[in-house]
């Protein structure tokens, strides 16, 4: 069966080394010391997750082969915003060896889409667009719906689909590294927000460049 449930996949010293260095090396993870949203210091534990696994590979269950990490969930008493203590660097997650989590492989995730593009329908009215901007879009399971929706399609994603489809293009980097294509008037940020260790910054970014867009 597939089962999503383990980031990671290594040998047995990988595996080990990649844990010890997950707690001691900065550059693999940091520990987060102010909220992402007021930059607030006033920070809480309210939950201790010790050992916990990596997911999002699909394959097998063999709990050999999960990777852990002490982890924590903090809230911020100021804003009430909650997030992971121990945040680890982007590139190390999210890598097409590493990372194999597809659209298009699983049920709850096509039910998703389905459910997002009835909402996109209601609140576009029937309009067509002339650039959409699909951040984080995958394997283009959405991006392929809105074919006839949008001129132009562009999917940002570090890990999306290696083969372009005509009319979408496909830029496989972080969002916050990019300059945004031109005229987008088209935006879709599904599922990504709990992905960046600076979801608010991204969000400034994307409304500062697409003022004109419909942003969803």
């Amino acid at each position: 069966p597939k089962i999503g449930l383990y980031k990671r996949k290594r040998n047995a010293k990988n595996r080990h080394r990649l844990s010890r260095s997950y707690g001691s090396h900065m550059q693999i993870s940091k520990n987060i010391s102010c909220c992402a949203i007021c930059n607030k210091s006033d920070l809480e534990a309210i939950w201790l997750l010790p050992k916990f696994p990596f997911t999002e590979k699909y394959g097998t269950y063999d709990s050999t082969k999960i990777t852990v990490l002490d982890q924590e969930i903090l809230i911020c008493k100021h804003c009430g915003h909650v997030q992971l203590k121990k945040q680890v660097d982007p590139k190390e997650l999210y890598t097409s060896s590493e990372y194999s989590f597809r659209t298009a492989e699983s049920a709850s995730a096509r039910v998703g889409v389905t459910t997002f593009f009835e909402f996109f329908q209601n609140v576009s009215q029937g309009k067509n667009f002339k650039t959409l901007l699909d951040v984080g879009g995958n394997d283009l399971y959405l991006a392929k719906i809105l074919q006839n929706r949008a001129l132009n399609k562009y999917v940002v994603d570090p890990v999306g689909a290696s083969d372009e489809i005509k009319g979408i293009t496909v830029i496989s980097e972080f969002i916050e590294n990019i300059t945004l294509p031109s005229n987008i008037d088209l935006v879709f940020c599904r599922h990504v927000l709990e992905h960046l260790s600076d979801p608010k910054n991204v969000l400034k970014k994307l409304l500062a460049e697409t003022t004109d867009a419909l942003f969803i």
